[in-house]
């Protein structure tokens, strides 16, 4: 399910460099990608922990 997610996130997403228009607008958006990859950080970590219970 999580490679579906970023296979989704990669083909619907648009990498849009240099198309805003305020720094307000540019931190937002690095805000939201940021958390983003944190998230799907974490669903990495916890899936690992959820296969390999014994090694944690």
């Amino acid at each position: 399910m999580l490679i579906c997610a970023i296979r989704l996130a990669s083909t619907t997403g648009e990498n849009r460099v240099g198309d805003v228009k305020t720094p307000e607008k540019f931190r937002k958006e690095l805000a939201v990608g940021l958390l983003t990859y944190n998230l799907i950080c974490a669903l990495i970590v916890k899936g690992a922990i959820v296969a390999y219970p014994h090694n944690s």
